[in-house]
């Protein structure tokens, strides 16, 4: 893959990891063409992070004081703030249909087929899958369960937190975002008084934890 297709990925709001793009993934490996990448971003404000695991990379702001900016950081914290309750409670679910005491990883590979078995045979489940569909969605309740499911699967592909491993398989990999939200939701925890206030320079200062990389 090209510098300019992978710099332009990382430009989308895109999460390059081994599972969505392991061609530009490998080549941000490489510190040269790492090296060229970060010369393309700087003049836009923006720089290469990578998440802690080391599984993902990003592109975050490298000056949040930009006040041309802001408005477009505050954007993307706000749509990242309202994936995670549905992500955290797909993760959950897909967590007690596989009989999990340990969270997801990146590459792992969750069937849709299986989990609609295992819901369709569980009260329990199912009854989770409805409040998770509720977040996503006032549509679908009195759908089948394959649709419901396959809905929920189609909003966490747009989400970028699975990818289908073959097209049309319905057999999805966890994708390198999801150690990203996992590392929003260890900051989130550790800041909760942070995010119990709305003053501009609150929302900032998480912004910045978050978005800075």
């Amino acid at each position: 893959m090209s510098i300019r297709e992978t710099t332009e990925l990382l430009l989308e709001g895109r999460f390059i990891c081994a599972v969505t793009c392991p061609e530009a993934f490998d080549d941000l490996n490489n510190p040269a063409v790492s090296e060229q990448i970060t010369a393309l971003l700087a003049p836009l404000n923006r720089k290469i992070a990578k998440t802690k695991g080391g599984n993902a990379y990003y592109a975050a702001w490298a000056n949040l004081e930009n006040n041309s900016d802001r408005e477009a950081i505050t954007r993307e914290f706000e749509a990242v703030r309202n994936q995670l309750r549905p992500v955290v409670t797909f993760i959950l679910e897909l967590m007690d249909c596989d009989l999990r005491d340990h969270p997801l990883n990146v590459g792992d590979i969750v069937s849709e087929a299986e989990i609609i078995t295992i819901l369709e045979n569980n009260t329990f489940l199912n009854e989770r899958n409805v409040a998770l569909l509720r977040q996503l969605t006032s549509r679908h309740m009195s759908d089948p369960i394959r649709i419901q499911v396959k809905f929920i699967f189609d909003h966490m592909k747009k989400f970028g937190i699975i990818a289908e491993t073959t097209e049309g398989s319905r057999r999805f990999r966890i994708t390198g975002k999801l150690e990203y939200i996992y590392e929003v939701l260890e900051f989130i925890n550790s800041r909760e008084q942070i995010l119990e206030k709305n003053t501009d320079r609150q929302n900032l200062s998480v912004q910045g934890d978050v978005f800075n990389g």
